[in-house]
């Protein structure tokens, strides 16, 4: 029995490995994004500052542990073997859900996470204990509702808290400062700085000693003692450190500032999240050692009173968890991945949006911006100028683009205005030893500062709130799963005996690896997509290898996924339609991408260059419509399939194989045209007609069918509308050849016609349906143009 429960206790320690590991990817976001997104200073050095935050202050967490022991339940009215089975249901339930927002990039809470899930696999347990034993203990008795309730209302009120401190403290901040800061700072910087730093030394250093494992008691009274001492010399010293460097040397003291709150906030992190991690395994080896030191008492038969009181925690083991913490910071992609989708909401400048707009963040943004309207209406006109003028931003300059600098998400001046916030609210949470979200309060104070300061105009807000939204709807959803999930694995774990615990485990070690390659994948697209609009100057020879890239890609796709429709179609096979509409929104998201960095590559690009930037937009713009028809294909299909209607007969499916496999010829044609330059063009665009007349032919045989009565409605209207679609995707191909031609071929035999005022060109573009300039509105959908 003793081996049974050491190897439970080893595998708690193996979970908190892995939650180490999974938390710090998740909770990276919130100590990094504002020296990053700032570029306060390079990747590296903002990790090795965060490093050495984490690592001084895991030894700040003693006091935070017992929330783990203590806070959500009374140990001492259960079992050694209840609360072991408790606490493994919890470590599990953990790593599965981190890992699971880790994956999406969705910044989700581990204090959120660990509470509900403390929660609800001791609700699991207590209702069995209620209604399996004799004894009249309800449930008030078994968990602590009292310090379990300040917990998430100390949560939720944190929310509230740190956006309203954040929008409060960056709008003061701004109209000291400006966007123009560069005079101000002068002045004003390091009254600013002394005021952050000191403020920082003071909840780091007095509040957070009352959790030091490494401090006695004379210590830290000495520093509560000397409070207002300290934080007063701490002011004076930085005040006049900063001010120094100021005058005599070129230093950013920004950056400086940036810097240090990175360290705090990073300290805080560990300070206050560390119980998230390592808690519950720490609480499993304490309830262990109670056990094994109890004479021989039955694991169900003995009460954990030992938990109840203060149990400290070795010093050693908080280092080795700050170590395995800091490794995870250098090597976790999903890390990366949770920051972008932070700084992507924060950013000051307009860009790609992550998150689609909705119902309910349009009309929030509709009605609060007719509130801003009137109250801004009642201001006297000075107040509004003087306004207007602090808040008016200093645009990236396209000269800074066209040199290959890339735009900061946002400036030092909100970077350091958020970190001195967050520090000094978690800071706050820590010593009042309530296990606040780091992610819900960096978050919300990161979302506060970015909408006083102008972040989420009108070109992002409705994006920008959605995501918002979205994040806070995951919170809210963690709250759900972790208790649901918990409540499950507990009752499985207390019915399922050692059989149970090792299916779950390796069920979870196969959703843990499977989530992995998911992220690994997702990110290898998004590395593959964004190389080539990262740095420097883009010339003509680069455009055409980019565009021939985005071709390559969505001619790929369409080839698999068309390929595969038909032959779905001809088998009735519903599940490989699903598999393939699955593939082809993929394909989809990739050419919306590719539309919206239309503006990054115009930055980028030389004056002479300017018709290749046309040919990028022109080419972005056709596949986007070429996907557009492919859609028209596959979705139809999947419909007629899953409604179960009568499916095209086998000469149909030949003919549409046919069309297919004529088009991809073509499609992969192009590519090698752009990559040769060949004078392959006019051939290509001479091919269109035979493609065409077999379309034509193949409608005729379709129209002898329905007159012979061989197939019924459903059929004519799905055939005709692949016929079509496909006739649409051979037109745009030929579309692509022509504005490559015109554009980069030939583009003094078009400048030549313009000039003499001849329009035969538009013309015959026109004629053929070939127009590059509008590559919609002369398409023809449902009758044949005269060409063909």
């Amino acid at each position: 029995m003793e081996t049974f429960y050491l190897i439970i206790i080893i595998v708690l320690f193996l979970l908190a490995i892995s939650d180490l590991v999974v938390g710090v990817s998740n909770d990276a976001v919130n100590f990094l994004n504002s020296a990053i997104g700032s570029k306060a200073a390079t990747f590296n050095t903002i990790l090795i500052v965060a490093a050495l935050g984490i690592l001084v202050g895991c030894t700040f967490s003693s006091g935070m542990m017992e929330v783990a022991r203590k806070g959500i339940f009374h140990p001492e009215n259960f079992y050694f073997s209840e609360l072991i089975l408790l606490f493994l249901a919890v470590m599990v339930t953990d790593v599965i859900l981190l890992d699971a927002f880790n994956s999406y990039g969705m910044p989700t809470s581990t204090t959120v996470s660990i509470v509900f899930e403390l929660l609800g696999a001791a609700v699991a347990l207590s209702i069995i204990k209620i209604y399996t034993s004799g004894d009249s203990l309800g449930m008030a008795d078994y968990i602590n509702s009292g310090k379990a309730l300040a917990i998430i209302s100390g949560i939720l009120l944190s929310v509230v808290v740190a956006f309203s401190a954040g929008v409060i403290v960056q709008y003061l901040t701004r109209l000291l400062f400006s966007f123009n800061y560069e005079k101000t700072i002068k002045y004003f910087g390091s009254i600013w700085g002394g005021l952050a730093i000191a403020a920082i030394t003071y909840f780091m250093l007095i509040k957070g000693s009352k959790g030091a494992s490494f401090m006695d008691d004379d210590l830290k009274n000495m520093i509560v003692d000397n409070s207002l001492l300290i934080i007063t010399g701490s002011f004076i010293v930085w005040a006049i450190i900063l001010q120094i460097i100021t005058m005599f040397t070129k230093v950013d003291i920004l950056k400086l500032i940036v810097i240090v709150g990175t360290f705090a906030l990073a300290m805080a992190f560990a300070g206050n999240d560390l119980v998230n991690f390592i808690g519950v395994p720490l609480a499993g080896y304490n309830s262990y050692e109670i056990w094994t030191q109890s004479g021989g008492a039955a694991p169900d038969g003995l009460l954990m009173d030992g938990l109840a009181g203060k149990v400290p925690t070795p010093t050693i083991l908080l280092l080795l968890a700050g170590v395995i913490m800091t490794i995870t910071l250098w090597t976790s992609k999903k890390a990366r991945s949770v920051v972008k989708t932070s700084l992507d909401l924060g950013r000051q400048y307009e860009g790609s949006e992550r998150f689609a707009s909705y119902a309910v963040s349009r009309s929030l943004v509709r009605n609060f911006s007719k509130m801003a309207m009137f109250v801004n209406d009642q201001l006297p006109k000075t107040i509004r100028r003087t306004v207007e003028r602090k808040f008016d931003e200093r645009p990236f300059t396209a000269k800074q683009a066209h040199l290959g600098v890339e735009a900061p998400s946002f400036d030092m001046i909100r970077a350091s205005s958020t970190l001195v916030v967050a520090s000094i609210l978690i800071a706050i949470g820590t010593n009042l030893k309530l296990p606040l979200s780091t992610t819900y309060v960096t978050f919300m104070v990161f979302m506060g500062t970015s909408l006083a300061d102008g972040a989420w105009g009108r070109e992002s807000a409705v994006y920008r709130v959605s995501g918002v939204l979205s994040v806070i709807g995951g919170w809210f959803f963690t709250a759900f799963a972790a208790f649901t999930v918990a409540f499950i694995v507990a009752n499985i774990f207390y019915f399922g005996g050692s059989i149970a615990i090792v299916i779950v485990l390796i069920l979870a070690g196969v959703i843990i690896y499977r989530s992995h390659r998911f992220h690994d994948k997702r990110m290898e697209e998004q590395i593959a997509f964004e190389k080539g609009l990262i740095e420097g100057t883009l010339n003509q020879e680069q455009i055409i290898k980019l565009s021939v890239r985005n071709m390559t890609k969505v001619f790929e796709g369409l080839n698999s996924v068309l390929g595969d429709t038909l032959i779905a179609l001809e088998n009735e096979n519903l599940t490989k339609l699903n598999k393939t509409y699955r593939r082809f929104r993929d394909i989809e998201a990739h050419t919306d991408k590719m539309k919206r960095q239309a503006n990054n590559a115009i930055d980028r690009i030389d004056d002479e260059d300017i018709e290749s930037v046309h040919l990028y937009i022109l080419v972005a713009d056709y596949l986007k419509e070429m996907t557009t028809n492919a859609r028209n294909i596959v979705k139809p299909s999947l419909d007629h399939i899953d409604n179960n209607h009568k499916n095209l007969i086998p000469s149909q499916i030949k003919e549409l194989q046919i069309i297919h496999d004529e088009l991809i010829s073509r499609l992969f044609k192009i590519k090698e045209i752009f990559m040769m330059k060949g004078p392959e063009t006019e051939s290509f665009m001479n091919s269109l007609n035979p493609l065409m007349k077999l379309i034509r032919t193949f409608r005729k045989n379709q129209i002898k069918r329905i007159k012979n009565h061989e197939v019924g409605t459903r059929n004519s209207v799905l055939y005709l509308n692949h016929l079509g679609e496909y006739r649409n995707l051979a037109l745009f191909s030929s579309r692509i050849i022509r504005v490559f031609d015109e554009l980069i071929l030939h583009p003094e035999e078009v400048q030549l016609t313009e000039e003499n005022g001849d329009d035969q060109v538009d013309k015959a573009n026109n004629e053929n349906g070939d127009n590059p300039e509008n590559p919609v509105d002369d398409l023809p959908k449902d009758k044949e143009d005269k060409k063909e």
